[in-house]
């Protein structure tokens, strides 16, 4: 059993260095070529089937594929975590703008409910209970293309990884993490930056 994790390539977002994940920015031209960097990483990659967020930043890496003879299923689950009144705006913005609730998400981030958006335990919960019936099985190899903090929380789930562990692990946008089981625990076996 194999599991790729694809972070889509750079956004506006990023480039800006805003907080944002439901805001449905589009890539920027290094996030272009970072996806077709990625696309030729994966050609020669036996995939049975890709879950991918339905947000314009995983699906442009996902329309760069050859997924003639693969099962694609969109999946809402995969969406990145909802910011509410802070998305698209910088950290600084949001301080000066919102100071007592980024305050309280800043200390309190598992259980501070940002307004208009989402809390963090519900966001990891909403992962888990949908990732135990969309796993691959016996020889499928499966592939999510997905957010930053969604692949967190999935190798969190997967593999034990503690949050300073994988807050130490590189994942810029296009990065690829090979996971393989061996029907007990996933392990990563490679990571990819495209």
């Amino acid at each position: 059993m194999k599991l790729f994790l694809i972070r889509h390539g750079e956004s506006y977002g990023n480039k800006r260095k805003q907080i944002y994940g439901h805001t449905d920015y589009t890539l920027t031209p290094m996030g272009i070529t970072q996806s077709k960097a990625v696309v030729d990483y994966l050609q020669f990659k036996k995939i049975d089937r890709i879950y991918y967020s339905p947000l314009k930043r995983t699906k442009h890496l996902l329309n760069l594929m050859q997924t003639n003879s693969i099962s694609l299923i969109e999946a809402s689950w995969l969406i990145e975590m909802n910011f509410g009144i802070f998305e698209a705006l910088t950290p600084k913005e949001a301080a000066l703008k919102h100071p007592r609730e980024y305050n309280n998400y800043m200390n309190n981030y598992e259980s501070f409910t940002i307004p208009e958006g989402e809390n963090y335990s519900a966001f990891c919960k909403r992962i888990q209970n949908n990732l135990k019936n969309n796993l691959p099985s016996e020889a499928q190899v499966f592939a999510y293309i997905t957010h930053g903090e969604v692949i967190r929380v999935i190798l969190s789930l997967l593999t034990g990884m503690s949050y300073s562990e994988l807050w130490n692990l590189k994942l810029p946008p296009a990065s690829v993490v090979e996971l393989c089981s061996d029907n007990s625990s996933y392990k990563i076996k490679s990571v990819f930056y495209g």
